[in-house]
């Protein structure tokens, strides 16, 4: 008797110890975070904590060294913003100022992004937490390489910048009118500015557009999955409490959609202007000043402002665009499925639900509502960059080569 007591116990033991390694495999799926004792959210690690360090989404657990971390990220971010325009027109002057006023413009709207983005912050918390019942992103991996990549690029480009500078007696501006001192010291304050500049732009504006495009991208792999679900759905399994079920959901994910356009409308349309800015500026320079006679410094800089500008735009287009795409092809799915139970079982009383999944309007995101995100759009925006900045450069040509050689 007494072993069969102490079997027992081993076997309730056993069990109790299966099911507590098997409940977190049932919430694999979610691969939620949990960072300094607060809320957890289904992003990856990395992009959170530069999202919470930069201030993106509110923290419900605020130590001292969380408002640390922001107050010193907004003191750089500041600083960087108005020491670009000093530097800048300190050692190009007021007449190389026309041609790189665009870039500095997009360090503005920097500052106006920031703003716009931390005043909704309790919106994008809130929209991450509603996120959670959607199934996790596939793409984690891929996005803290990203993040990764965000953060080693300026490093690295403000060294192969430093390494191709070769006068270092007009450095003055970088410390503003004084002497540096020796040779490491400007060396050592020309990298630190160098690559603070690169960090705020144009890494803070795509971890922004990586928040905005992950979202996008959960949101649409969620209609895909209720797409499949569909098609996989037997027409006589296909019935009203099924349907319901499958519409429920999808509204679910549309409500989250009106909250990511709601949330992300400025700041993404901001970041979108500031890196069109940034293309017609390089575009610009080069067709006054060809490859060879610019210096190794700019011509870095141009290849690393103007191919993010580009890759991040279109980026929008393509991830934002894909959303249309994932609806149509449910209203289809749903549309071939409900048809043929029409033609099979005559389930005429299940009309009424059809016409309503049919007859809803297309959900875009938009750009406050003057730019549809549309993967349509990548051409147009293409071609409308390229034949506006050739017919801007082509009235002005004179008056800036003259410039130039003065």
């Amino acid at each position: 008797m007494k072993g069969l007591l102490k079997f027992q116990k081993k076997s309730s033991s056993n069990v109790h110890f299966l099911s507590s390694r098997m409940k977190p495999q049932n919430k694999i799926h979610l691969k939620l975070y949990h960072i300094n004792g607060e809320e957890t959210f289904p992003v990856p690690r990395l992009l959170y904590k530069v999202l919470y360090w930069t201030g993106l989404i509110d923290s419900s657990k605020k130590t001292v060294w969380n408002r640390m971390a922001l107050a010193i990220f907004t003191i750089l971010l500041h600083f960087a913003c108005f020491d670009i325009w000093y530097v800048t027109i300190k050692e190009f002057g007021t007449k190389l100022l026309k041609i790189g006023f665009s870039y500095l413009i997009s360090y503005s709207l920097i500052i106006v992004v920031w703003y716009t983005s931390t005043y909704k912050r309790k919106h994008t918390r809130k929209l991450l937490l509603s996120i959670k019942e959607i199934k996790y992103f596939t793409g984690e991996k891929t996005i803290n390489l990203l993040v990764i990549l965000f953060c080693i690029l300026p490093i690295t480009l403000a060294g192969v910048v430093v390494s191709s500078k070769k006068d270092w007696n007009d450095g003055s501006a970088y410390s503003y009118g004084y002497n540096a001192g020796n040779f490491l010291t400007k060396i050592i304050i020309f990298y630190v500015k160098t690559s603070l500049y690169y960090l705020i732009y144009p890494t803070y504006s795509n971890i922004v557009v990586l928040l905005y495009c992950t979202l996008c991208l959960r949101c649409c792999e969620h209609f895909n999955l209720l797409s499949q679900e569909i098609d996989q759905c037997a027409p006589e399994a296909f019935g009203l409490p099924k349907q319901l079920d499958i519409l429920k959901r999808r509204a679910k994910t549309k409500c989250i959609l009106i909250t990511i356009q709601d949330t992300f409308s400025l700041p993404v349309m901001l970041i979108m202007i500031e890196n069109v800015i940034m293309c017609g500026s390089i575009i610009g320079w080069f067709l006054i000043r060809s490859w060879d006679e610019s210096t190794r410094r700019w011509k870095t800089e141009a290849a690393y402002y103007g191919i993010n500008a580009f890759l991040s735009v279109v980026s929008i287009f393509w991830v934002a665009g894909t959303l249309p795409i994932a609806m149509n092809k449910f209203k289809e799915n749903f549309h071939s499925k409900t048809h043929a139970r029409l033609l099979y079982y005559h389930t005429k009383d299940e009309l009424y639900l059809k016409g309503e999944v049919l007859n809803e309007p297309d959900f875009v995101l938009t750009g406050c509502e003057i730019v549809s995100y549309r993967r349509n759009t990548i051409l147009a925006f293409a071609g409308t960059l390229l034949t506006y900045t050739i017919l801007l450069m082509n009235a002005d040509s004179v008056e800036y080569s003259e410039s130039i050689l003065v």
